[in-house]
């Protein structure tokens, strides 16, 4: 009965940190997919500015 107890317990507690770790996954992608797309953004506009399309675009027309 005792057995029986501690290995219930234990296999909660196993299901309490599976879900955590998935619901602190879940959470971090979350928060990194948008931040990642955010400064892929910032950096292609930065990159089109140090390219010149405007300077370029001036000297096509």
């Amino acid at each position: 009965m005792l057995m029986l107890k501690i290995t219930r317990s234990s296999f909660q507690i196993r299901i309490q940190v599976t879900l955590l770790v998935q619901i602190f996954g879940t959470f971090t992608i979350a928060l990194i997919i948008p931040v990642t797309i955010y400064a892929l953004l910032k950096i292609i506009s930065y990159s089109k500015q140090a390219c010149g399309d405007d300077l370029l675009g001036g000297h096509l027309w």
